[in-house]
């Protein structure tokens, strides 16, 4: 029945300025794409989710699902990703990595993965990321996808990494050796007690309260701007 369904207008280009789909109702959503088009911008934030699948959309670059109610997604199909925001939602679990290397989200700059439930993320290229926000969940650590291995790490190899906020979550231990593009580091509220700061130190702002340092483990700020 087509009274159950709501049509999605999608973009080609970019993300809309306005979301184009106002129903407050949950619904799964279908998109019908035009034969011979590439959908490479998809907005649904702010609409209730039970599921939505993407995996027919290969081409898809910027993704907005915020503030959906989501519980799961698949993105395993999704490898020309630029940016991707999933903030608000309910995730537990979240894994960024591709159903094969083929599906290697090697341009995956931007990430939004905040105010969820996480426990569990995976990310995959760590080199592509520039901008990641982890906030306001329950991680401890992060695994990265190699190839068939997922392998916990540090951060200390996201070389282009230059803003990451971390804050509300469980991490003990932070350690950014490799990374002397990071501008603002936000750790607020965790479990630290150590964090390495980049080799060649460009973090300009600053935001590490709220966590277990003592004044033997306190990370030296020299002239790092707090928050």
């Amino acid at each position: 029945n087509s009274d159950n369904f709501d049509t999605i207008k999608v973009t080609t280009s970019h993300l809309p300025v306005t979301p184009n789909v106002d129903t407050k109702t949950a619904y799964i959503f279908t998109v019908y794409v035009p034969e011979g088009v590439s959908v490479s911008a998809l907005g649904v934030n702010d609409v209730p989710l039970n599921a939505i699948d993407l995996s027919k959309l290969v081409g898809l670059e910027e993704l907005n699902l915020a503030n959906t109610g989501l519980y799961t997604i698949d993105l395993s199909k999704n490898r020309l990703l630029h940016s991707l925001d999933l903030s608000n939602n309910n995730l537990s679990t979240l894994s960024l990595a591709g159903a094969s290397t083929y599906f290697s989200k090697n341009l995956l700059e931007n990430v939004n993965v905040s105010n969820n439930q996480l426990t569990d993320l995976t990310l995959h290229y760590v080199l592509a990321i520039r901008h990641l926000d982890i906030s306001n969940n329950n991680l401890s650590k992060v695994g990265f996808a190699d190839r068939d291995t997922v392998i916990t790490i540090d951060f200390s190899d996201a070389d282009n990494l230059i803003s990451i906020d971390l804050s509300n979550n469980k991490f003990t231990e932070l350690d950014f050796t490799h990374c002397e593009k990071l501008q603002t580091l936000r750790a607020s509220y965790n479990l630290l007690t150590s964090i390495v700061y980049p080799t060649t130190n460009n973090i300009d702002t600053l935001a590490i309260d709220g966590n277990k340092f003592t004044l033997a483990t306190l990370p030296e700020q020299g002239s790092l701007k707090q928050i």
